[in-house]
């Protein structure tokens, strides 16, 4: 895997990559009909992480190169599609609010090389641009609802999800808890200006 996509989205699925602690299905679970596209206008995201030692300073990701960690942003039919702009991963991204009118979403993440694997997120849109981004474990999942979903609630977990309507519950019951540490800063592409004499 390349340092840039993003080391963005790797940097967000880093649980999912390293401790296998993550919300899966084995098909997309947000329909076409479900889906919202926020920032339509986007078409470039750089990632963004928050300080450890002072919450309130948040510090550009770069890649290798030192270089901004920016991936090109766009939409193709029913996803969004986030990949490196150095020709390296791709992600498919589609969302569904989590209630209506709500500016927090359920991401579901998917990969072109694995068509039966998706992955999910919770999201918070914020002001400029800004797409707050978590993934929250199954480890810290409500007891009941666990029990319910026969998710084990371990920091080796994967919980399967069947049903839009369960994923939904699921990222409803950590939105009003979820810190986030990361967002995408979406904007729209640079205006060309042609050449320079």
């Amino acid at each position: 895997m390349t340092s840039r996509p993003i080391s963005m989205l790797v940097s967000l699925l880093g649980c999912l990559l390293l401790s296998a602690c993550f919300f899966e299905s084995e098909t997309a679970l947000i329909s076409e009909e479900d889906a919202v596209y926020p920032f339509p206008d986007a078409a470039l995201a750089t990632f963004w992480s928050q300080e450890a030692g002072d919450p309130a300073v948040w510090t550009k990701e770069t890649g290798t190169d030192d270089e901004a960690d920016t991936g090109d942003w766009s939409r193709e039919g029913s996803d969004y599609v986030l990949s490196d702009t150095g020709g390296g991963d791709t992600f498919q991204l589609r969302f569904a609010p989590l209630s209506e009118g709500s500016r927090t979403l359920l991401v579901q993440v998917g990969n072109p090389d694995e068509p039966d694997e998706f992955l999910y997120a919770v999201a918070m849109m914020g002001g400029e641009g800004r797409l707050y981004v978590d993934i929250p474990s199954p480890a810290s999942m409500d007891v009941g609802l666990a029990e319910e979903l026969g998710c084990a609630r371990s920091s080796q977990s994967i919980c399967d999800l069947t049903r839009f309507e369960d994923a939904i519950r699921v990222m409803q019951s950590f939105a009003s808890s979820v810190q986030y540490e990361g967002y995408l800063k979406l904007d729209p592409a640079p205006e060309d200006t042609g050449p320079v004499d």
